[in-house]
């Protein structure tokens, strides 16, 4: 192993040549149209602020704001902290702790629980015996 790759110090390669594409890493610009879509949290600064997200618990230490599951304004991220106003005050939780998809509308489109199969009828004569 050369002494260049042991201290880290290994040329970059060009872009073209990367064996995967580097992720954007540039700060949110002002100007974006605020009807830009949004993929996920994963890249939090490129959420335009006013967007609608929901809270909901998913940290140990989740404020109790998120238990209400509430629906709240994206204001800004401070990492790993989002800023979030429900009904006029900021709120700080953790990124984990936001949603940009509405957490009840995983029980609408649920599809309905099986129903239980029928209990077997027992023939004449027969009785279900109790276990206690």
């Amino acid at each position: 192993m050369s002494a260049d790759r042991r201290r880290g110090d290994v040329p970059r390669t060009s872009a073209a040549e990367e064996p995967y594409p580097q992720p954007n890493t540039e700060p949110a610009q002002a100007e974006e149209s605020p009807t830009r879509s949004i993929y996920s949290l994963a890249d939090p600064l490129r959420i335009p602020v006013g967007t609608r997200v929901w809270l909901v618990p998913k940290t140990i230490g989740a404020p109790a704001i998120c238990w209400t599951e509430p629906r709240g304004s994206w204001v800004r991220y401070e990492h790993p902290y989002a800023v979030v106003m429900v009904d006029g005050v900021e709120h700080q939780v953790h990124e984990r702790n936001v949603r940009l998809t509405d957490p009840a509308r995983r029980y609408l489109a649920a599809p309905p629980a099986p129903k239980p199969k029928p209990r077997p009828e027992f023939p004449d004569g027969f009785d279900e015996v109790p276990l206690w």
